[in-house]
């Protein structure tokens, strides 16, 4: 851990502006709040923007539902008789 600590301490000299850096430890789950915190944080703050721009989308898909006609109701005669009916059903018959 400390020679991790140490490359890391090496790597600051590279930049000429320091970025915002979080270390963190997949091993021992340290350091993982802060980043979720700034990253909320720079979520909150970034506007929403298109990931592609939209006259270069040719087509879109919908891939939503959409109802179809049942394939049958079910009812009751007055003698107390379930009736089934419908297109799809009779064609089955």
């Amino acid at each position: 851990m400390k020679s991790s600590r140490k490359k890391l301490a090496a790597n600051y000299d590279e930049f000429e502006e320091l970025p915002p850096i979080f270390p963190i430890s997949g091993l021992t789950k340290q350091g993982l709040a802060p980043l979720l915190d700034a990253t909320a944080e720079l979520l909150d703050k970034t506007p929403e923007f298109l990931l592609y721009d939209e006259s270069e989308m040719e087509e879109e898909a919908y891939y939503g539902f959409d109802e179809e006609e049942k394939p049958f109701e079910i009812g009751r005669d007055d003698d107390a008789t379930w009736v089934l009916s419908g297109e799809k059903l009779m064609k089955l018959f």
